[in-house]
């Protein structure tokens, strides 16, 4: 390793990892890659991020990404004006985003001359971090990691909509390369297990892999303003994106109906309950509120500084999660993991089968099918109860269910998971093709 960087952890490696999606963008999948490199970071790692500098109109003003030790080299997509050299990257790199690309290896190669990286690693969504994390380890000859946080492409999730689904020649090519990427990557990385599954029956291709969750936040959040909320208030909040705003199309129907008949069924809890929902506003959801009569009681904020949203998390009696309804959970939703952070507990419109329903035995989450109402009602009512009694707090995740998303717990694991590839590599493991 080339450790001379770092004396507090001297066998913690250099990094290169690409991840185009970054904060300050406002994007969740950028704060799942931005909270991981910086657990990274604060465990001795030294890490430089290619990321996509892509003009961004909706940028999220969170102090803690000032506070992000690694350095970031931001590329514009359109890197290179050339229109012949275009041409020519993307026949070289077999990609599209060439432009970007073909800057992201240039660059690659010249801060590997001033300063050697150990390990090449590249996350999704987007994909094109792998085709930059593919060529950038060919051509420093490095190991590669990557790093799938959900199925490969859209056309692969098990459920969602697309206004315009992709076309033939995009699909064969976003296929070419996640074939190139789980044959060549010395190692793949999923937040869950259950993920790893679906992709590899997916793809029908054998490939080394590794489960590391999202990590959470050790830091309180909390502090004053409207979200501070108060202890005689039953405080449900939702944090995250909903219905039409969401790939896979989280209904809220059960959710709301649920709610209306726990409202109907306990008039003394009217007054005092309400649900916030913090993310982009769900025309279907505000539609359904509207017809339910709900208007008193669900409060939509609409899209917070990540922050903000936990500051809404940290002030709720239970946090709500709501998932798509389909035959099997792959997904570890990021939002579960800053609420069991948070140590509140949760009410899940979750499959029977799937990565919630795996977590429901380490304590924190009420599980219920995600079209139930009757389901939710009876869940918000036992909560409810609970709230009432002082006793909810019985309800939080356990320690073990927190301590799994804590930075430091995954980072260090994610490191060794590098030491020991590295150790691997040097020992003769056959190169990629």
């Amino acid at each position: 390793m080339n450790a001379s960087h770092n004396s507090r952890n001297p066998d913690a490696p250099s990094i290169l990892c690409i991840g185009p999606s970054f904060a300050p963008k406002r994007d969740s999948e950028a704060f799942c890659t931005t909270k991981f490199i910086k657990a990274l970071a604060e465990c001795g790692a030294q890490i430089t991020v290619i990321v996509s500098a892509k003009t961004e109109t909706d940028i999220d003003r969170s102090e803690m990404w000032n506070s992000v030790p690694a350095r970031v080299v931001r590329i514009p997509p359109g890197a290179q004006k050339n229109l012949f050299a275009s041409a020519a990257a993307a026949v070289r790199y077999h990609a599209w985003y060439a432009r970007w690309l073909s800057e992201s290896v240039r660059q690659a190669k010249l801060l590997h001359q001033g300063s050697p990286f150990d390990i090449v690693y590249s996350r999704s969504p987007p994909m094109q971090g792998h085709m930059a994390g593919y060529w950038c380890a060919k051509e420093l000859a490095l190991p590669w990691v990557a790093n799938l946080n959900d199925p490969w492409e859209f056309h692969q999730f098990p459920v969602g909509t697309s206004v315009q689904p992709p076309n033939n020649r995009y699909i064969a090519l976003s296929n070419f390369w996640m074939r190139r990427t789980l044959r060549h990557a010395d190692l793949i990385t999923y937040p869950s297990d259950r993920l790893y599954h679906y992709q590899r029956i997916f793809s029908a291709i054998p490939h080394q892999s590794q489960i590391f969750p999202h990590v959470g936040n050790n830091q309180s959040m909390s502090g004053g303003g409207e979200a501070t909320g108060s202890l005689a208030n039953f405080h449900l909040i939702h944090a995250g994106k909903l219905g039409s705003n969401e790939f896979t199309g989280r209904s809220t129907a059960a959710l709301l109906e649920g709610l209306q008949l726990f409202l109907n069924e306990c008039q003394d809890a009217r007054h005092s309950t309400r649900l916030t929902l913090v993310g982009p506003e769900d025309l279907a959801t505000q539609a359904h509120v509207r017809r339910l009569g709900l208007d008193g009681t669900v409060v939509s904020v609409g899209r917070l500084d990540y922050e903000d949203s936990l500051k809404y998390i940290e002030s709720a009696s239970v946090c709500m999660l709501v998932e798509a309804d389909m035959p099997e959970g792959i997904f570890l939703p990021s939002k579960l993991v800053d609420y069991i952070s948070a140590g509140k507990p949760i009410l899940a419109l979750s499959p029977r089968v799937g990565v919630v329903a795996d977590l429901v035995p380490g304590g924190g989450i009420t599980r219920v099918d995600p079209g139930d109402a009757c389901g939710v009602r009876d869940a918000i009512r036992g909560l409810y109860i609970d709230f009432c009694g002082g006793t909810l707090a019985r309800r939080s995740p356990s320690g073990f269910q927190v301590d799994q998303f804590r930075p430091e717990v995954v980072a260090n694991r994610f490191l060794k998971a590098l030491r020991e590839l590295a150790v691997a590599k040097k020992e003769g493991k056959p190169q990629r093709a």
